[in-house]
């Protein structure tokens, strides 16, 4: 069984608020840019920079299951410090992020205030699930998006991290 073991999320300033998730509105819905590993993150860059807002690629990787203990409810924003999500088996028996019946969307949040509407959505959909919380907040922005350009464009030069050059953002 594969297990997810880290969580990759765009995420956006705002000034009144902190740091929030990414996302772009699909079918009438917000969707938020979360991924389980590289290459899905990759896929999202174009659209992160669509946004035309300066965003950071977060990762977590500290994985603590909170089915049995979910944190105090809070309402506090700032930065995002870990981002939760609902785990189930797949039919092969890998983890996959829990989505919700009709849309589809990752059920996900990064505040403590999200997380009992996300449990109820996904006791909606009658799949048996596990509350995941990921920790452990590195920001790759600068090292994973030139990365993936090199990727994109093979020979093209990856700049170093620093380099003024090496950041999508104005």
């Amino acid at each position: 069984m594969l297990a997810i073991t880290e969580m990759f999320v765009f995420v956006v300033e705002d000034e009144d608020r902190g740091e929030e998730l990414l996302g772009v509105r699909r079918h009438g819905r917000w969707v938020p840019l979360v991924a389980t590993d590289r290459q899905r993150t990759a896929e999202m860059i174009p659209v992160a920079e669509q946004a035309d807002r300066p965003y950071r690629i977060l990762r977590f990787s500290q994985r603590e299951d909170i089915t049995e203990k979910l944190p105090k409810r809070s309402h506090k924003r700032g930065a995002v410090s870990a981002v939760s999500v609902a785990l189930a088996a797949d039919e092969d028996g890998d983890e996959a992020i829990v989505t919700s019946d009709a849309e589809h969307l990752p059920l996900v949040c990064v505040f403590p205030s999200g997380l009992r509407a996300m449990i109820r959505a996904a006791e909606a959909t009658g799949q048996a699930f596990r509350m995941i919380r990921f920790c452990g907040r590195e920001d790759l922005t600068e090292r994973f998006v030139p990365s993936i350009r090199s990727m994109e464009s093979p020979g093209a030069a990856v700049p170093a991290p620093g380099d003024p050059s090496s950041s999508p953002h104005p």
